[in-house]
Protein backbone atom coordinates (compact mmCIF):
# COMPACT_ATOMS: atom_id res chain seq x y z
CA UNK A 1 0.00 0.00 0.00
CA UNK A 2 1.76 3.35 -1.22
CA UNK A 3 -0.26 5.59 0.72
CA UNK A 4 0.69 3.73 4.16
CA UNK A 5 3.98 3.67 3.40
CA UNK A 6 4.59 7.10 2.28
CA UNK A 7 2.55 8.35 5.43
CA UNK A 8 4.83 6.46 7.80
CA UNK A 9 8.16 8.01 5.80
CA UNK A 10 10.03 11.45 6.66
CA UNK A 11 11.66 11.85 2.95
CA UNK A 12 10.99 10.29 -0.52
CA UNK A 13 13.89 9.50 -2.60
CA UNK A 14 14.33 8.72 -5.98
CA UNK A 15 18.13 7.74 -7.46
CA UNK A 16 17.73 6.67 -11.08
CA UNK A 17 19.74 7.60 -13.78
CA UNK A 18 17.13 8.11 -16.20
CA UNK A 19 13.81 8.93 -15.65
CA UNK A 20 11.08 10.54 -17.52
CA UNK A 21 8.39 11.72 -15.46
CA UNK A 22 8.07 9.49 -12.37
CA UNK A 23 4.66 9.23 -11.19
CA UNK A 24 6.04 7.98 -7.58
CA UNK A 25 7.62 11.75 -7.32
CA UNK A 26 4.03 13.02 -7.53
CA UNK A 27 3.07 10.48 -4.82
CA UNK A 28 5.47 11.49 -2.83
CA UNK A 29 4.47 15.44 -2.98
CA UNK A 30 1.00 14.55 -2.58
CA UNK A 31 1.91 12.69 0.47
CA UNK A 32 3.39 16.16 1.25
CA UNK A 33 7.15 14.48 1.33
CA UNK A 34 10.31 16.49 0.45
CA UNK A 35 11.85 14.38 -2.20
CA UNK A 36 15.39 13.93 -2.83
CA UNK A 37 15.90 12.78 -6.47
CA UNK A 38 18.42 12.11 -9.67
CA UNK A 39 18.37 15.22 -11.84
CA UNK A 40 17.49 13.11 -14.85
CA UNK A 41 14.71 13.11 -17.49
CA UNK A 42 11.39 15.43 -16.33
CA UNK A 43 12.08 14.78 -12.59
CA UNK A 44 13.51 18.74 -12.65
CA UNK A 45 9.53 20.04 -13.95
CA UNK A 46 8.48 18.17 -11.09
CA UNK A 47 10.84 19.22 -8.62
CA UNK A 48 11.74 22.55 -7.64
CA UNK A 49 15.00 22.33 -6.46
CA UNK A 50 15.17 23.74 -2.86
CA UNK A 51 11.49 24.35 -3.17
CA UNK A 52 9.58 21.10 -2.93
CA UNK A 53 12.90 19.04 -2.67
CA UNK A 54 16.80 18.67 -3.58
CA UNK A 55 17.90 17.72 -7.30
CA UNK A 56 21.55 15.61 -7.10
CA UNK A 57 23.39 14.75 -9.84
CA UNK A 58 22.86 10.78 -11.25
CA UNK A 59 25.54 8.44 -10.30
CA UNK A 60 26.60 10.60 -7.21
CA UNK A 61 26.13 9.05 -4.39
CA UNK A 62 28.05 11.82 -2.77
CA UNK A 63 25.59 14.05 -3.38
CA UNK A 64 22.87 12.25 -2.59
CA UNK A 65 24.27 10.87 0.97
CA UNK A 66 24.78 15.28 1.25
CA UNK A 67 21.37 15.64 0.46
CA UNK A 68 19.64 13.33 2.90
CA UNK A 69 21.70 14.35 6.01
CA UNK A 70 20.59 17.56 5.27
CA UNK A 71 17.16 16.70 5.38
CA UNK A 72 17.30 14.48 8.25
CA UNK A 73 19.24 16.96 10.42
CA UNK A 74 16.66 19.67 9.77
CA UNK A 75 13.07 19.13 10.29
CA UNK A 76 11.69 22.33 9.35
CA UNK A 77 13.45 22.13 6.16
CA UNK A 78 11.52 18.84 5.37
CA UNK A 79 8.37 20.28 6.60
CA UNK A 80 8.84 23.45 4.18
CA UNK A 81 10.05 21.55 1.25
CA UNK A 82 7.23 18.58 1.91
CA UNK A 83 4.47 21.47 1.90
CA UNK A 84 6.06 23.10 -1.00
CA UNK A 85 5.77 19.86 -2.92
CA UNK A 86 2.15 19.23 -1.55
CA UNK A 87 1.06 22.53 -2.94
CA UNK A 88 2.96 22.29 -6.09
CA UNK A 89 1.37 18.61 -6.63
CA UNK A 90 -2.11 19.60 -6.60
CA UNK A 91 -1.84 23.43 -8.49
CA UNK A 92 0.97 21.24 -11.36
CA UNK A 93 -0.16 18.19 -11.14
CA UNK A 94 -3.89 17.60 -10.28
CA UNK A 95 -5.37 14.44 -12.03
CA UNK A 96 -9.07 16.32 -12.27
CA UNK A 97 -7.79 19.76 -14.28
CA UNK A 98 -4.95 17.92 -16.30
CA UNK A 99 -8.16 15.82 -17.27
CA UNK A 100 -9.73 18.89 -18.37
CA UNK A 101 -6.73 20.25 -20.26
CA UNK A 102 -6.44 17.50 -22.24
CA UNK A 103 -10.19 17.20 -23.42
CA UNK A 104 -10.13 20.92 -23.93
CA UNK A 105 -6.79 20.46 -26.06
CA UNK A 106 -8.55 17.29 -28.03
CA UNK A 107 -12.30 19.58 -28.70
CA UNK A 108 -9.59 22.74 -29.90
CA UNK A 109 -7.84 20.20 -32.39
CA UNK A 110 -10.85 18.68 -33.61
CA UNK A 111 -12.55 21.70 -34.24
CA UNK A 112 -9.35 23.17 -35.63
CA UNK A 113 -10.14 20.36 -38.06
CA UNK A 114 -13.37 20.41 -38.78
CA UNK A 115 -14.54 16.92 -37.01
CA UNK A 116 -17.42 16.76 -34.31
CA UNK A 117 -16.49 17.16 -31.15
CA UNK A 118 -18.61 14.10 -29.34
Amino acid sequence: DVGAVLARSDVFVLASRSEGGPISILEAMAAGLPVVASDVGGVREQVADGVTGLLVPPADPEALASALERLLADPDLRRRLGAAGLERARERFDVSRLRAEHLELYDRELARRGLPIP
